[in-house]
């Protein structure tokens, strides 16, 4: 599992600013607002866009699909 940090993250209706994406594989499994410094969590800054793909969603920034 990769835990990422971002200035925001994008789908639809909500937006997380900042916010945290945890990843394993290519798939998104937990998003949740950044309100406090976690352990071990990578800051990459920018956007992250959510997107789904067979009900799960996937994560890309600058149309690149972020992996673990």
């Amino acid at each position: 599992m990769k835990r990422l940090a971002f200035n925001h993250i994008k789908y639809d209706t909500f937006d997380y600013s900042p916010g945290i994406i945890e990843i394993e594989g290519n798939m998104v499994v937990r998003t949740y607002p950044l309100i406090e410094e976690i352990e071990q969590t990578e800051w990459i800054g920018g956007t992250a866009y959510l997107k789904k793909q067979n009900n799960r969603f996937q994560a890309f920034k600058q149309a690149i699909l972020i992996k673990e």
